[in-house]
């Protein structure tokens, strides 16, 4: 293939990997997300970056073999590096900050208890005593 063809297949997955990202950030702004539906969009994510990476690859190793490689690869590894920041931080920020949708604990209140006082014997110096005491 050649660097246009890639490159139109790249953008077919960027547009994807940006509606997924979308659909991420939508479902963490809900007050409770539903955790089901963010693992499902978690491993679509990750499946469309994976797509998106090999494909860069190959636009990568297309584009070092030609002559005026320095300044294209310049602006091309920019642009691809964007997607692997969003990547990185849709994959660990953001999943980490918002609740998953588990009850909160629960703040156990201290109940009054009316239970009997316990005295304890006190051994004054008395010998007499001594043998009661520890009996």
């Amino acid at each position: 293939m050649d660097v246009t063809q890639l490159k139109t297949q790249r953008k077919s997955f960027r547009i994807s990997f940006t509606v997924c990202a979308n659909k991420i950030d939508a479902e963490l702004t809900k007050e409770i997300p539903n955790v089901k539906q963010l693992s499902i969009l978690k491993s679509q994510i990750g499946d469309k970056f994976a797509h998106l990476k090999t494909c860069q690859r190959d636009i990568t190793d297309l584009i070092l073999k030609g002559d005026d490689a320095n300044n294209i690869y310049k602006e091309d590894f920019q642009s691809a590096e964007n997607y692997r920041d969003q990547y990185c931080e849709l994959k660990t920020g953001n999943i980490m900050d918002k609740p998953t949708g588990l009850p909160e604990t629960r703040i156990i209140e201290k109940r009054p208890s009316k239970l009997p006082r316990i005295e304890l014997k006190r051994f004054n110096v008395d010998a007499k005593e001594y043998l009661a005491f520890w009996s």
